[in-house]
């Protein structure tokens, strides 16, 4: 099946601006997550879709140096940035993930693909309930799909974070869930404050091997090791 993995990111975070380029020993954590996605068997093309405002040119630049596909559209209004990636980039599943999660799970990333690929929903997640830790989110549906809620984001929420509508409505639509069989939806390996930060960057400098070669329950396990010697 042919898949479009599209980033989304952007400069301008209420809570900490200019994470998605912060460096982490040398690498942006954009680029941590750009080397994750590059190793899921069932990613196809992988593209940063950002915003055309003038905050956004740095990510911009980086995806330039890096040879990545870069994408710009409204900054606000992010289901109008989706929309138009869809007419750019024609495939049959799109993968949506978020550019604070530098530790998202290739492995995981090619279970909802297998599993949108399997049953054809108008969408598969794996966050419908969440068992999984923030930072480990992803969601796959088609173009039809997408563009049969386009006209009903009347919300200025839904316009920004794009599926929530699917979820809000879920008895008009087929969603299947991907659970991890564990409750995990309290913990978190996203970017959201300082603190999240310095837990990445001290999760990083613990890695005696590729930091694309740890799941996501290896890095759970490293993280809860990690407070717990500090606490």
């Amino acid at each position: 099946m042919q898949t479009v993995a599209i980033v989304q990111a952007r400069m301008s975070s209420s809570r900490l601006p200019g994470k998605v380029l912060h460096r982490i020993e040398g690498t942006p954590l954009l680029g941590y997550l750009l080397e994750r996605l590059r190793c899921a068997e069932r990613v196809g093309t992988i593209v940063v879709a950002t915003s055309d405002d003038e905050t956004d040119e740095p990510i911009v630049e980086f995806c330039a140096t890096t040879g990545t596909t870069c994408f710009q559209g409204s900054l606000e209004n992010v289901a109008r940035r989706y929309a138009q990636l869809l007419e750019a980039f024609p495939a049959e599943g799109y993968i949506r993930v978020c550019g604070d999660s530098p530790l998202l799970d290739p492995g995981l990333v090619d279970e909802v693909v297998a599993l949108y690929a399997e049953q054809t929903p108008d969408l598969a997640t794996n966050v419908f309930p969440r068992s999984f830790p923030k930072g480990q989110s992803v969601e796959v549906f088609g173009a039809q799909s997408f563009r049969s809620i386009y006209d009903q984001l009347a919300r200025s929420e839904d316009r920004e974070h794009v599926t929530q509508f699917f979820y809000r409505y879920a008895a008009r639509y087929r969603i299947v869930n991907l659970s991890s069989g564990l409750d995990c939806a309290g913990e978190s390996l996203a970017i959201d404050t300082t603190e999240d930060m310095e837990s990445f960057r001290v999760l990083v400098t613990e890695m005696d091997r590729p930091h694309w070669t740890y799941g996501w329950k290896e890095l759970l396990e490293m993280k809860r090791a990690l407070t717990h010697s500090q606490g």
